[in-house]
């Protein structure tokens, strides 16, 4: 149990059983497994250096691991390996880091040379700096992380080790989308549907503006002539707390305010390409 508020949750892949994960304003990194009698086993537990923000497990065809993002601006990155716990931080962010989502890892239109589709693990993260990343897990940085591990225990203990990369094993920054709103990010997530040659991203923000980047699939050829957005939602001075996708990536919930002071969630629905029409709130 954290000592101080839970910001974030996230849910393992159902193949790998009951498993989640929560950080908080502690600082507390906790993984835990629901058992089938129903009771809640702690299998790890890591006290960073500042607020963690924002979670999530890897996507769908990898295997077990998460990352976190921090108020220090931390990337934190978390691998279980043969019963082993891989974990390593890069800086990401110079600003407080408010939110990560990963993207989708098989892509239809990345291929290799004999045809065989090629996974590609990416995540976006999000900053108080108003800006969105979009980085590369490089094998190069699992290497670096088999360094140091830190056991899975029944008994639980707080592991202090961390591994930072240097300069030639950190992540690799494959694209910045620099002021992507008028204030800071508060949320964003990245759509695990592949929409022909680009990928979704829908990002909220404090301005109270829902906007959606459509960004070139090879990104070394995305520069801001290869980017585009599209505003769904805007209600400036009420602040959007929480974007999400549906499975397919065809419906985008928001969680944000209204002028009444009222919580509200709307669900928004993709008509045609780059249309969108609110069809629900609560």
């Amino acid at each position: 149990m954290s000592e101080k508020p839970v910001w974030t949750v996230s849910w393992a892949d159902p193949r790998f059983g009951q498993i989640f994960a929560t950080g908080s304003f502690s600082h507390d990194l906790i993984i835990y497994k629901l058992e089938d009698d129903k009771k809640i086993k702690k299998l790890y537990q890591n006290k960073f250096l500042s607020s963690i923000n924002s979670i999530e497990f890897g996507p769908w065809g990898t295997d077990l691991k998460l990352a976190c993002v921090c108020s220090d601006g931390q990337i934190i990155l978390v691998y279980l390996e043969n019963d082993k716990y891989l974990v390593y931080s890069h800086q990401g962010h110079d600003h407080i880091a408010t939110s990560i989502s990963w993207g989708p890892y098989i892509n239809i239109n990345l291929r290799s040379s004999n045809g065989d589709q090629i996974g590609k693990l990416m995540f976006a993260t999000s900053a108080c700096d108003n800006n969105i990343k979009i980085w590369e897990v490089c094998n190069k940085v699992r290497e670096k992380s088999s360094s140091i591990t830190t056991p899975v225990s029944p008994n639980v203990k707080k592991f202090d080790s961390v591994v930072s990369l240097d300069k030639k094993d950190k992540l690799k920054l494959l694209h910045t989308i620099e002021k992507a709103h008028d204030s800071y990010i508060r949320t964003v997530s990245w759509s695990k549907n592949i929409f022909e040659d680009s990928y979704l991203i829908a990002s909220g923000s404090e301005d109270g503006c829902v906007r959606l980047w459509r960004l070139n699939c090879n990104f070394e050829n995305t520069t801001k002539e290869h980017q585009s957005f599209t505003d769904i939602y805007m209600n400036k001075g009420f602040p959007v707390f929480k974007v999400s996708w549906n499975f397919t990536g065809r419906l985008l919930a928001v969680g944000s305010t209204n002028d009444k002071g009222d919580h509200v969630t709307i669900v928004f629905e993709e008509t045609e390409r780059n249309k969108w029409k609110e069809i629900s709130t609560h």
